[in-house]
């Protein structure tokens, strides 16, 4: 097994907040969360093991400067945040090329677990939806659970009728199994277009329309099922409520 997925097994654990392993379970909860998606970026994972809690301790994925603060799940206060992101900032922890949406806030909150739910490209500005909620994320993610989630695109050539034809009929797109439609088009400029979509499918609106022979050189995120950007100016953020 590759480094990363070394696991240490002691007793006792140490104040380096290694894991203390009771049993085999504990085991298996320390690799669920370094698998599953959904619990990774929050670098913890508690369970009530025969009458006493387990803590499986992993560092964080996003690749956060301070692993060794880890928050207590059941006891931590939920938080649900929009965000107006700028052009330029990546929705990492561990941004590579630009600025992390993460330094637009206190480093309190960060520190108390914010996550993206659901990411944009650092050229792709508007509405991001973040929380240390890991149910929340999940459902807002998750393709299945039916968040429409509308952009405005500016392209390169003006959209045809028969472009936007394609778009609502359903357009093939490599390695994907079913074709991706828009659920909503609206054409509100000669080279500019309201469209609507569901679906959790890697640049998905970018690839619609190049799959119609046309380019995306804008791209603009209003509107997540019912969460909408409303008066936030770029770079501002306020708090949801999780209704």
């Amino acid at each position: 097994m590759g480094k990363s997925w070394k696991i240490r097994l002691n007793r006792r654990g140490d104040h380096r907040g290694r894991p203390a392993f009771k049993c085999e379970i504990c085991v298996f909860i320390h690799i669920f969360v370094r698998i599953c998606p959904h619990f990774r970026g929050f670098g913890f994972a508690i369970a009530n093991i025969h009458g006493k809690r387990a803590t499986a301790r992993v560092a964080p994925t996003c690749g956060n400067k301070s692993p060794h603060h880890y928050l207590n799940c059941q006891n931590m206060p939920k938080i649900y945040i929009k965000l107006h992101k700028p052009f330029g900032y990546e929705c990492s922890h561990a941004p590579t090329s630009h600025e992390s949406v993460f330094a637009l806030f206190p480093r309190e909150l960060v520190k108390d677990g914010l996550q993206c739910a659901g990411r944009l490209d650092y050229d792709t500005t508007g509405l991001i939806l973040l929380s240390n909620d890991g149910q929340f994320i999940h459902k807002i993610e998750h393709p299945k659970k039916g968040f429409a989630k509308t952009y405005i695109a500016t392209l390169a050539q003006p959209l045809t009728e028969e472009m936007q034809k394609k778009l609502l009929a359903g357009v093939e797109l490599r390695g994907e199994k079913r074709p991706c439609a828009a659920l909503e088009l609206k054409l509100i400029a000669d080279n500019a277009a309201e469209i609507t979509i569901k679906g959790g499918v890697y640049h998905q609106v970018k690839r619609m329309f190049a799959a119609i022979g046309n380019k995306v050189v804008g791209l603009h995120r209003n509107k997540i099922g019912e969460y909408e950007l409303g008066e936030l100016k770029i770079g501002e953020w306020g708090y949801i409520s999780n209704d």
